[in-house]
């Protein structure tokens, strides 16, 4: 089990790793509040991105779970508070992708993940192959706009994993 926050959701997405993710991990988990950003908020303008969310809802590949316990004062967007607090709540991993939220997230001991670590372990498990993974590397890149010495560090640390 996995649980995933709005941005890396979407990222997930554009990316088409859901499918990979949910290999991975058997269950890709949101919250509510990740639910109400990504498909309830802008379904009716038409973003795909929210449209293949709620397939993907519906389908049952991402399940939904409440939070018992919202970790208080962590400055942080309500989704981003949401997971980690269901990631602390049932000791899983978490995929976030916000710096300031992976910072919170280190310091409260969550296990940590991000879409490039992700892609790292698919690649490490042989998932995908070298070329899929610099592929997927540079989509990510132009969608968070990596500098090119990042672009370059992760494609380096893809080398050493193959």
């Amino acid at each position: 089990m996995i649980k995933v926050d709005s941005s890396s959701l979407i990222y997930a997405i554009k990316l088409n790793l859901i499918e990979y993710i949910k290999n991975l991990y058997n269950e890709i988990i949101i919250s509510p509040i990740v639910k109400k950003e990504v498909i309830d908020n802008v379904k009716d303008k038409g973003y795909s991105d929210a449209i293949i969310a709620e397939q993907f809802l519906e389908q049952g590949i991402i399940k939904i779970h409440h939070s018992k316990t919202i970790i208080k004062n962590l400055n942080l967007g309500t989704g981003e508070i949401e997971i980690i607090s269901l990631a602390k709540e049932e000791d899983c991993p978490c995929i976030l992708d916000d710096i300031k939220a992976q910072k919170i997230g280190i310091k409260l001991n969550v296990n940590l993940k991000s879409i490039i670590l992700i892609l790292l372990e698919l690649l490490k498990k042989k998932i995908i192959a070298l070329k899929q993974y610099n592929q997927l590397l540079e989509k990510y890149a132009r969608i968070v706009n990596l500098s090119q010495i990042e672009l370059w560090l992760y494609k380096k640390l893809g080398d050493l994993i193959q």
